[in-house]
């Protein structure tokens, strides 16, 4: 019988004093466990929730909203962890009433704790974590951390390995599936395998790429189109994809117009998507990043891709190129197909050439007659 975290934890196992730390895998019901059953436990207790991006926060507020995750008359506060950490640096005795601290994703919070600041003097994620140990850590509080990849918090506070205490699964909870798994190194040769019928996420961490693969799969009649973090001054959102986040966030679903949806950082903890996807692709090497990633999609999928430097050069070439004579044009026209980069420049016909080969075809070069042009056969 499947279980959901909620029926694999005993809330007495929960300490006062210490950072309870809850690993669950995406999919076994954290929300569903710390909004209902951990608040109807501690019904009398003041509880504060936090996030780590405002995309989550949103999430969070519009599941409150519509009644999926909280039952009672009062709806848990809801704060990301960068203004928790400004409030708690102007008042430090702001959160002093708080009986619960439930973290999510607090190795998110970590994450950020690591990137420098252009506009705050301090690290405002830095503070977050600094004050729920040094102010938070006591005998009458709850500090909760509810977490699919905790090492990042454990690797913080590695200096206090006394401040832990990991909460006992009694049992193992459910998780999403996926039918197989396929590793690559050059995302482009996925993107030019991909069925035009199927619906798919991709998570790459730079808009820049972000704009590279919706920009190709719109070409190949793919439609498809990105969100990334509203509060990107150099790289603002249009009208539409501000829609489009509004809509994701609020529905929980891809639009029906859309095949692909393209997301990156902000968005790789922070957003639920319930529709049916029958792929995802994870083009980053981070093992955390591509667990979080993946479990955007609420539910089972066919195939998950993952970005490896361990994976084979896997190059499948689009049919319209098998058995025809390729000329230097068409051979260029396949390498910007292709587009694989190296050392920040694209991949000539040579390479092209030994990976083809590499995989399995079959490549034959001649000549037209009186010293024509040279060309190549791939079968």
């Amino acid at each position: 019988m499947e279980k959901y975290l909620q029926d694999v934890i005993n809330i007495d196992d929960l300490k006062t004093g210490k950072i309870n730390i809850i690993e669950a895998p995406c999919g076994s019901g954290k929300t569903t466990f710390a909004i209902r059953k951990l608040q109807e436990h501690f019904r009398r207790c003041t509880t504060l929730y936090l996030t780590d991006t405002v995309n989550n926060r949103e999430s969070l507020r519009n599941s409150f909203k519509e009644g999926k995750q909280y039952e009672h008359d009062e709806q848990p506060e809801t704060m990301n962890y960068a203004l928790f950490g400004k409030c708690c640096a102007e008042n430090q005795d702001a959160f002093d009433m708080v009986d619960i601290f439930l973290c999510d994703e607090l190795s998110n919070c970590v994450n950020f704790s690591k990137i420098r600041q252009e506009v705050d003097d301090v690290n405002l994620h830095d503070e977050a974590l600094k004050y729920l140990h040094d102010r938070y850590l006591n005998e009458h509080t709850y500090i909760i951390a509810i977490d699919a990849t905790p090492q990042k918090i454990f690797d913080y506070y590695s200096h206090y390995p006394n401040c832990f205490h990991l909460v006992p699964l009694h049992g193992e909870p459910i998780s999403y599936q996926q039918d197989e798994t396929i590793k690559y190194t050059h995302i482009n040769t996925i993107l030019t395998q991909l069925d035009p019928t199927q619906r798919g996420l991709i998570y790459t961490p730079r808009i820049k790429k972000m704009k590279e693969i919706i920009t190709f799969l719109n070409g190949r009649g793919i439609t498809c189109n990105g969100i990334w973090s509203k509060k990107n001054e150099a790289e603002p959102m249009t009208k539409e994809q501000l829609g489009l986040r509004n809509y994701v966030l609020t529905k929980q679903q891809i639009p029906n117009d859309l095949n692909v949806l393209v997301i990156n950082k902000s968005s790789e903890r922070g957003i639920n998507i319930h529709s049916q996807v029958d792929y995802v692709i994870v083009d980053d090497i981070e093992k955390d990043v591509q667990v979080q990633a993946r479990g955007r999609i609420r539910s089972d999928i066919r195939t998950l891709y993952l970005k490896s430097y361990e994976a084979e050069n896997e190059i499948c070439l689009p049919h319209e190129y098998c058995g025809e004579k390729l000329y230097r044009e068409q051979k260029e026209e396949l390498c910007k197909l292709f587009n694989i980069v190296e050392n920040g420049r694209r991949c000539g016909w040579k390479t092209i050439e030994c990976m083809l080969e590499e995989n399995g075809y079959t490549i034959v070069d001649g000549r037209e007659p009186k010293g024509g042009k040279r060309y190549s056969i791939i079968m």
